[in-house]
C-alpha cells in the first residue's frame, strides 16, 4: 500500500549524503566556537541574512576536518548538498548562497 502526501501524489523521498557532518557539527556547538565567535565579531550586518559569523565558522571547521583540506572553492558546492543536513545539525534553516 503506498501513502499519498497531502496533495494526493506520492510523497517525494530525497537522500543525501552526511557522513560525520553532525557529530562534528555537535561537538563545534558543545564547545561553544560559535557563541564565542559571534562574541568576539559581534552582529552581522544589516544586509547579512541566515546564519551567524560563528554559525559559518562552525561549518568551515566541519568541512576542514571532513575533507583535510582548507580550500574554500569546493566548499559552496558541498553545502549545497547537504543542506538539510546543515539545517538539523545547526537546528535552523539553511539555504544555499548566491554569489554574484
Amino acid at each position: 500500500m503506498t501513502t499519498l502526501a497531502k496533495n494526493g501524489m506520492p510523497p517525494q523521498i530525497t537522500s543525501e549524503r552526511i557522513d560525520n557532518l553532525p557529530v562534528l557539527i555537535y561537538w563545534l556547538k558543545r564547545m561553544q566556537v560559535d557563541v564565542i565567535i559571534d562574541r568576539v565579531l559581534g552582529p552581522p550586518h544589516g544586509n547579512w541574512d541566515g546564519l551567524s559569523y560563528g554559525e559559518v565558522a562552525v561549518v568551515y571547521v566541519a568541512y576542514v576536518v571532513m575533507c583535510c583540506t582548507h580550500f574554500l572553492s569546493p566548499l559552496q558546492a558541498r553545502a549545497g548538498k547537504r543542506l538539510v543536513g546543515l539545517s538539523q545539525a545547526l537546528g535552523k534553516p539553511v539555504r544555499e548562497a548566491r554569489c554574484r
